[in-house]
């Protein structure tokens, strides 16, 4: 099980979450690359963090050439994706929901457009949800 550390071909159209960590390394989100195990990228950084004892110092959304860079070092990071559409839309809209965990449980997630990285929306959650733990990546030292 392996973390992506370079854009190539796989990522080229797609949008991804980019991670800088302490040690210098800038992890992408390659999720369902071929001949992972594990087919979540996010899932895979969790186990590199909490292995070499690292942590993220900046979170960026990707989109080709646009960058938003959406979060600095923090006690935790929230992610995952999201799909729906209205009673009255053609096509589904999908999304990054994204949350940056402070020093309070409670933290605040933005609901992220793709491929446009626009914010839609925004939320409240609970740390503590027992139903959000595969989805929060706690930095190591917090």
């Amino acid at each position: 099980m392996g973390i992506c550390i370079k854009l190539d071909e796989f990522l080229e159209h797609k949008t991804i979450w980019e991670v800088h960590l302490d040690n210098g390394l800038k992890i992408y989100d390659d999720s369902n690359r071929p001949g992972e195990s594990e087919p979540s990228a996010w899932l895979r950084l969790k186990q590199y963090v909490k292995e070499n004892k690292s942590r993220i110092v900046r979170f960026n959304l990707r989109f080709r050439d646009h960058i938003e860079s959406i979060f600095e070092e923090s006690r935790g990071y929230y992610c995952s994706y999201g799909a729906g559409k209205d009673s009255a839309d053609i096509d589904t809209k999908h999304f990054y929901i994204c949350g940056q965990i402070g020093r309070s449980d409670n933290f605040k997630v933005c609901w992220w457009k793709i491929p446009e990285l626009i914010i839609i929306d925004t939320c409240d959650k609970d740390a503590k949800d027992p139903q959000l733990q595969n989805f929060i990546l706690w930095n190591y030292g917090y």
